[in-house]
């Protein structure tokens, strides 16, 4: 089964696929780790093409949760549940009980963040002990806010500045996440040119930001300052890397290399590429502060330290010679919980 780029099966605690066809529902589950015996489960639905691609997302997802918690410090390891299929013809009151008890296999305490495909709404479906008022905080707008610090980060690397105005930045896939970047960019000062598979979506962009909508064939190719990678992973492949025309790479998609040697190739190329694990640990970083009751200026100020810790990564590359994605990793894995995962049996 095709697994996830630098990813396998063998690296993570437990791997599985279960279908129920009465639901209507095919999902892959996969835990990397456990931190203290407690995971984020990331939720996400998606017509993928085939049930070896939504798994190997589910690993994908996964690991970058894991990596993500441990950079910022969180007391979680990573899991994700994937489900096949389109969440705006397929997501019936069926499909969400069959997810439910798939879900029952996590700790009822495991924090549940939707992805792609699910909403707020959907998580407090599935995890109904879960208070509304646990979320006084959208996780999808902190996650963009982090993206937004991470992204005057590396502005400031390139060019000297965290001035976003007249900055041209191209977003790749409009949901919830990227919709809310969109916004906050748009708030800056930033000039906008947007793709999704949605025409509604790129509309409501148009309208709401004066963005130019893209084919999603072509937003890589944009002669732009920042590229924002904000749909699934793995985009940024041997084939489109040459195409680029941005310095900067910034994105809340996980994995957007294809291959991890990648980033060699970036490098050469001069764009400086932000650890997506970095930037997009908005949204983990409020589940975790708004969970402990934590203030919500408190929970803000810790994400827009995305913009220092960033710097700070940037830095240590360029004195070490480095892809600022090893200098990240690194970091992550002596932030990390030092007992290995257990093999499923």
């Amino acid at each position: 089964m095709p697994t996830a780029a630098g990813e396998n099966s063998e690296t993570h605690d437990r791997v599985a696929f279960h279908a129920d066809p009465a639901a209507g529902l095919r999902v892959a589950t996969a835990v990397h780790r456990r931190v203290a015996a407690a995971c984020v489960v990331c939720c996400r639905m998606h017509p993928y093409p085939s049930d070896e691609l939504a798994t190997a997302d589910a690993l994908r997802l996964s690991r970058g949760i894991s990596l993500s918690c441990a950079f910022a410090g969180l007391p979680y390891g990573g899991a994700a549940l994937v489900v096949r299929g389109d969440p705006r013809r397929q997501k019936t009151a069926a499909l969400m009980a069959a997810i439910r008890r798939r879900l029952s296999e996590f700790r009822d305490d495991d924090p549940v963040l939707e992805d792609i495909g699910m909403a707020p709404a959907d998580v407090l479906a599935l995890r109904p002990a879960i208070a509304a008022a646990t979320r006084p905080l959208d996780p999808s707008m902190m996650t963009a806010r982090g993206l937004l610090r991470g992204i005057e980060a590396a502005l400031a690397r390139v060019r000297g500045t965290t001035d976003l105005h007249g900055c041209r930045v191209a977003v790749q896939g409009l949901g919830r996440v990227g919709m809310a970047l969109a916004d906050c960019l748009h708030d800056a000062g930033a000039e906008l040119i947007v793709a999704d598979l949605s025409p509604a979506k790129v509309a409501l962009a148009e309208k709401w930001y004066r963005a130019r909508g893209v084919s999603p064939d072509i937003v890589h190719t944009a002669a732009v300052d920042v590229f924002a990678p904000c749909a699934v992973g793995g985009t940024l492949t041997a084939s489109t890397i040459p195409e680029l025309r941005s310095r900067i790479i910034a994105g809340s998609a996980g994995d957007q290399l294809a291959e991890p040697s990648l980033r060699h190739a970036l490098a050469d190329r001069g764009v400086l590429m932000t650890p997506d694990f970095v930037v997009n640990a908005g949204g983990l970083i409020t589940l975790h502060g708004t969970t402990r009751g934590d203030a919500p200026d408190a929970v803000r100020a810790r994400v827009d330290a995305i913009h220092a810790a960033l710097l700070d990564v940037f830095e240590s590359a360029a004195r070490k010679g480095l892809p600022p994605l090893d200098v990240a990793e690194a970091r992550a894995r002596r932030n990390d919980d030092p007992v290995p995962p257990r093999r499923a049996a």
